[in-house]
């Protein structure tokens, strides 16, 4: 599906876009610049049809609220979620740093070591969130982990995922990306904190 461009050239409320991150089926990511605390954030836009889908709104005002009280050294930070123009948006930390799926196309090969600390930063991301919220983030992949300062990995789009599906009434269908989609969802089985 094409994605509605962002009506103004290069701004979109209190953010200035200063170049695309990435393109999702939610929608699209930017780079942005928060006028009023004049910081780099990450400026997630979502698509028209899920902006427009009142259902869909619902759910993904919920999902977001949840998230962003999830405050843990593992997990991207949400400052603020809101519409514009008839778009819902959702504005989070920006990292510099590639992703951990960027970094495997340019190394190859992660340290064993690396890998062990980026996948005890992430379990115990998971563990906050499971016991804190009951949140199932269902969409753990190399592109959702990212890395703050000092190499910490951190895992971006919690819930968002399972927002979508639940909110659109896709059960049958399944939201995720692929390789990484846990067998209980390939299965249509009920899904828990196990199968992140």
């Amino acid at each position: 599906m094409a994605m509605t461009p962002v009506n103004s050239p290069r701004s979109f409320g209190d953010y200035l876009i200063e170049k695309e991150l990435g393109q999702g089926g939610m929608g699209t990511v930017y780079l942005a610049k928060d006028t009023g605390l004049n910081r780099n954030v990450a400026l997630k836009i979502l698509r028209a049809d899920l902006s427009h889908d009142p259902e869909f709104a619902r759910k993904f005002l919920e999902e977001v609220e949840v998230t962003a009280s999830l405050a843990h050294p593992n997990i991207i930070r949400v400052f603020t979620l809101g519409e514009h123009e008839g778009r819902l948006y959702l504005v989070m930390e920006h990292l510099d740093e590639p992703s951990l799926e960027q970094r495997m196309e340019q190394q190859g090969k992660i340290p064993e070591r690396q890998v062990l600390e980026i996948g005890l930063g992430i379990a115990s991301a998971l563990q906050f969130a499971h016991e804190e919220t009951g949140l199932i983030h269902r969409d753990i992949k190399p592109g959702n982990i990212l890395f703050g300062r000092g190499d910490i990995p951190k895992l971006a789009d919690f819930g968002l995922a399972a927002g979508a599906r639940s909110a659109l009434g896709q059960q049958d269908e399944i939201w995720g990306t692929p390789y990484y989609v846990s067998p209980e969802r390939l299965m249509r089985e009920p899904e828990d904190i196990r199968s992140d």
